[in-house]
């Protein structure tokens, strides 16, 4: 319940070249390189970068044929860091390294945010305790520390943009089964009747958490007052 899940912002580089010599690569030049030379980069600029800072991407378009070099080569990235701050800081790390490949190339770069960064979950401890009495009531399990709950891997999502707006928490339960997010196993795990079991509780939980928030004035005051704490606004 008390999870900070990362920031995130999407960024597709287009690289393109000038000339396009088949047979005469002396005269090309090369876009794929320059996706090479960057994806190196970036992958060296990692051991200065913080230790919650990851910077993930691919190459998705790399040419066409073997024997043409390539005039148009396309890259998805994702940057992400604990808060804002952080976020945007590693970007401004991460951009000179498409820049500089493309100017040692000859190429020229389009660097293109896709859509608005998925900011950090700011979570309101008040509704996070309220929830997690709830759920350990329904389930019989005890949740982890917030001590702990810090301490485990995060992913992101559009939920932290809202809870700059309005107080908010975003909990997560465990379902059973071995597998990571995102894996095979996982996926089989989810349509268990273990992983529905739990997110029942869950649901019910927030659901449950809502109506105590919604009866009691005191307690809604409460979870404003908190989130005027942090941002200064009602």
């Amino acid at each position: 319940a008390y999870e900070i899940c990362a920031c995130l912002v999407g960024s597709e580089m287009c690289i393109r070249d000038s000339i396009n010599a088949e047979y005469g690569p002396e005269e090309g030049v090369n876009a794929l390189d320059a996706a090479v030379q960057a994806y190196t980069s970036i992958s060296c600029m990692r051991q200065q970068l913080p230790d919650a800072a990851r910077v993930h991407g691919i190459i998705t378009k790399g040419g066409s044929r073997p024997n043409i070099i390539p005039d148009l080569t396309e890259m998805h990235y994702y940057v992400r860091g604990v808060d804002k701050a952080m976020l945007e800081a590693v970007v401004q790390k991460v951009r000179p390294c498409w820049e500089a490949a493309a100017t040692a190339t000859g190429c020229s770069v389009q660097i293109e945010q896709l859509g608005e960064s998925l900011l950090n979950v700011v979570t309101n401890r008040t509704l996070a305790d309220i929830w997690t009495t709830h759920y350990e009531s329904l389930s019989g399990e005890k949740i982890p520390s917030v001590e702990e709950q810090l301490k485990m891997p995060s992913g992101s999502t559009d939920f932290g943009n809202v809870t700059y707006a309005r107080p908010g928490a975003h909990p997560c339960y465990a379902i059973g089964g071995t597998g990571a997010n995102h894996t095979a196993e996982f996926a089989d795990q989810v349509v268990t009747e273990q992983s529905h079991v739990a997110t029942r509780n869950a649901s019910k939980a927030m659901a449950l958490t809502c109506l105590q928030v919604m009866a009691s004035d005191k307690l809604l005051a409460k979870v404003k007052d908190e989130f005027v704490a942090k941002f200064g606004n009602e």
